[in-house]
């Protein structure tokens, strides 16, 4: 169950590293 959560909150922390990544890498397209 601690593992199942673990794995859970590094998916959502990934997914959040690519999102800010994404967003920068707009950002710098668009400007």
């Amino acid at each position: 169950m601690a593992t199942r959560l673990l794995l859970g909150l590094a998916l959502l922390n990934l997914v959040f590293l690519f999102g800010e990544l994404a967003i920068n890498v707009l950002g710098v397209a668009l400007s």
